[in-house]
């Protein structure tokens, strides 16, 4: 089994969140840190379920026998989108974050959609869209009513699990373009400017909230690549932060890069982690100000 814990820069752990569950992957925190969301495997089956860290509840989303993953909040908190076949091609879905409604296609299409991720100010949607004759390919659609889906990035090679900056001016993704995964930023939505992130392979890209500094997954180890911001956009060179094997978690099996292991703290001072459970079955569950944990952490430079 697995579980969520909490982790500060250096790999310590801060806290243990929730039950342990079968498998565990793609967390995701709500903008305001008090909720985290994730695809979590009950009876072998991958549902959304909310972690509450304020009031120490979990909640399931969804209940369908098909996949349900992986989980990404709307700015306002408001609403989960995420991917499923439940009506034959992966589609992309909304639900309420409290359960209080059932999930509503939002994207869907004869070809497949996965993997969208929101703009801060909820104007935006980035997904990536299987096309026969290029792969995967990024699209974005505007959130309000009656906009039309538009190409952002085609190659003859996949794109895939696009992550808008912050500010919303830049997209990371992650590309095979060069035959192994690698992690990119594309201006947006111009996309007229594109720079290399990763160095001999990445997966998984996040943005620090102050859109100064990018991680990614290099093999079982957590990288770091810091933007300078003052002229432009430019990548520093990438630096190790945590290898899995030091926090007993596996951040990348290899292969087709679904899912994921962790994600940023919105204050970028720690990472929640997907890790397997004690041996022992000790549970513990967050409640109240665990900001408070990392008060003395400085943010990156």
């Amino acid at each position: 089994s697995q579980q969520l814990i909490l982790i500060d820069r250096d790999g310590r752990v801060k806290r243990v969140i929730g039950e342990p569950q079968e498998q565990i992957a793609n967390p995701a925190f709500s903008s305001d840190g008090n909720r985290i969301a994730l695809t979590a495997w009950k009876n072998n089956n991958p549902d959304i379920w909310v972690h509450d860290m304020q009031r120490g509840t979990t909640t399931r989303l969804t209940i369908d026998p098909e996949m349900d993953w992986p989980p990404t909040w709307a700015p306002d908190g408001e609403r989960i989108v995420f991917t499923s076949r439940r009506f034959g091609p992966s589609d992309i879905f909304h639900i309420a974050a409290d359960g209080s409604d059932q999930a509503q296609p939002l994207i869907t299409g004869p070809l497949e959609h996965w993997g969208a991720d929101w703009s801060r100010d909820g104007k935006y949607l980035v997904y990536y869209k299987y096309d026969p004759a290029t792969g995967r390919d990024l699209w974005y659609k505007r959130t309000t009513n009656g906009n039309q889906p538009v190409l952002f990035l085609q190659t003859p090679f996949h794109e895939l699990l696009p992550r808008f900056s912050p500010d919303g001016r830049f997209v990371a993704y992650v590309s095979n373009i060069t035959e192994r995964w690698e992690v990119y930023v594309k201006t947006f939505p111009e996309g007229d400017r594109q720079w290399q992130i990763s160095v001999d392979g990445g997966v998984y890209p996040r943005w620090h909230p102050s859109g100064n500094e990018i991680y990614y997954v290099k093999e079982n180890t957590l990288m770091s690549v810091t933007i300078d911001r003052r002229n432009g956009f430019q990548p520093h060179v990438p630096e190790k932060l945590l290898s899995g094997e030091d926090i007993r978690t596996n951040l990348y099996e290899g292969g087709s890069p679904f899912f994921s292991a962790y994600d940023v703290t919105p204050d970028g001072k720690g990472f929640v982690i997907a890790r397997t459970a004690e041996a022992t079955g000790t549970m513990i569950t967050v409640v109240q100000n665990w900001y408070g944990e990392f008060g003395n952490n400085q943010e990156p430079e």
